[in-house]
């Protein structure tokens, strides 16, 4: 008889793990657990959460994310130069310069915010060049601090390490330059110093601390940062622990799509594209598909749609995230018994996905949704909440209703619980 060793591979993608957990929601419901759980970045977190309180834990957590303090929060440094800069950061190219001619225009007509805004300024930079190490010693943007706090309330490394669930933190040394992993018990599983055992909560914030926008992490003598600056997806990990059957899953759609010419780009657009988007990429694409292949039963779970961004926190964006990566996995879960109706199932479950997104939108528009004066151009008019809009939303959500009747031609389970509601 055939022992199967079954492995979850859990990916990098930051808030995108959303996917992630409805995904592993799936496997659940279907009887399909872990003997191993290999996670980089935002899947050394889920992974660890999953291995010690199950998967009814870490939909609670992501429920917790109510807004980005839940989840992240910026450096001191960062804050002091809000009262100018607002959340010009978090926005793109196009809305942030529309944002800040909508400040321009503010300062215009009302001299004394600029006068505020100053002040509060200067009074923060004088703060942070006062500091030990001043600006020379920035290390990111942001921490990880209500993250840390919360798994530190929720989580008992103890049940990690009684789960019988093998584990795998992938996180890269600076020093070094090194992939590293940390076991279940909290040790290198290079095995070079048995007396080094280190925090796992330590050791999946070390693995999600994304160079710049999270500072490093150090573990012993070295710094440690995100796993997936090297390995977006271990599988490597989980076949030398034995694994036979793996499902790895992604948080980040495959391919990186044409750009518009760069012709007249700057540095941090060229920089963005180059790491951010076409690096990071290649790295998922090489651990997803080696060119001989693994040698085993690997199946891979990603996304075709992007839903959001990787640092978007939004409790309907990951709702509907989630939702997405519970019918992936279905998908692909299918597809093994029926290799013909992938690409139907994909194109179901992406395009219910891509109709909740659009109405997400319309509906956060026209609620006038957190960021909404900050992300709309001052010359695009705010939505019309007349009949014709409402009428189209109404619209769309009978489309809604038509492709979730499809998609449950497929099986009971092929939409969430509740998704017909």
């Amino acid at each position: 008889m055939v022992t199967i060793t079954l492995a979850f591979v859990l990916g990098a993608g930051g808030t995108r793990g959303d996917f992630q957990v409805g995904a592993l929601q799936f496997l659940n419901s279907r009887g399909i657990r872990p003997d191993i759980i290999c996670g980089t970045s935002i899947g050394a977190i889920n992974g660890l959460v999953l291995a010690e309180g199950g998967i009814e834990k870490l939909v609670a957590l992501w429920k917790s994310f109510r807004k980005t303090d839940d989840v992240y929060t910026e450096e001191p440094w960062l804050r002091a130069l809000k009262p100018i800069t607002g959340q010009l950061y978090r926005m793109t190219a196009a809305d942030a310069v529309s944002a800040m001619a909508g400040r321009m225009v503010k300062y215009t007509l009302f001299p004394p915010v600029l006068f505020f805004d100053a002040v509060n300024f200067w009074t923060g930079m004088a703060e942070l060049m006062s500091a030990p190490g001043g600006y020379g010693q920035l290390k990111s943007f942001f921490n990880l601090s209500p993250t840390e706090a919360k798994l530190r309330s929720r989580l008992d490394p103890g049940k990690v390490r009684r789960s019988g669930i093998k584990i795998r933190i992938t996180m890269v040394g600076l020093e070094s330059g090194e992939v590293q992993y940390i076991t279940e018990s909290g040790h290198f599983s290079d095995g070079a110093d048995t007396g080094r055992q280190v925090d796992l909560i330590d050791a999946v914030l070390a693995s999600s601390s994304i160079p710049g926008l999270f500072p490093p992490v150090k573990l012993y003598s070295e710094n440690y940062v995100d796993g997936g600056v090297r390995e977006m997806l271990p599988v490597e990990a989980a076949i030398s622990l034995g694994a036979t059957e793996v499902y790895a899953i992604a948080c980040s759609k495959s391919g990186v799509g044409t750009s518009q010419s760069f012709d007249n780009s700057n540095m941090i657009d060229i920089t963005l594209r180059a790491t951010k988007d076409i690096a990071l990429d290649e790295i998922q694409r090489k651990d997803a598909h080696p060119p001989r292949g693994w040698g085993v039963d690997f199946k891979l779970i990603q996304p075709t749609l992007r839903t959001h961004d990787v640092l978007a926190v939004d409790p309907e964006m990951i709702s509907i995230s989630m939702a997405y990566g519970y019918m992936r996995a279905f998908d692909v879960v299918e597809e093994s018994n029926n290799p013909g109706k992938f690409e139907n199932l994909k194109r179901t479950s992406d395009d219910i996905t891509r109709l909740r997104l659009k109405l997400w939108k319309m509906e956060h528009r026209a609620n006038g949704g957190p960021g909404h004066d900050e992300t709309l151009s001052i010359i695009e008019p705010k939505p019309s909440l007349g009949s014709d809009y409402l009428r189209h939303i109404r619209e769309l959500k009978r489309n809604l209703k038509v492709l979730l009747d499809e998609r449950l031609q497929f099986g009971y389970d092929a939409v969430p619980p509740g998704a017909e509601a």
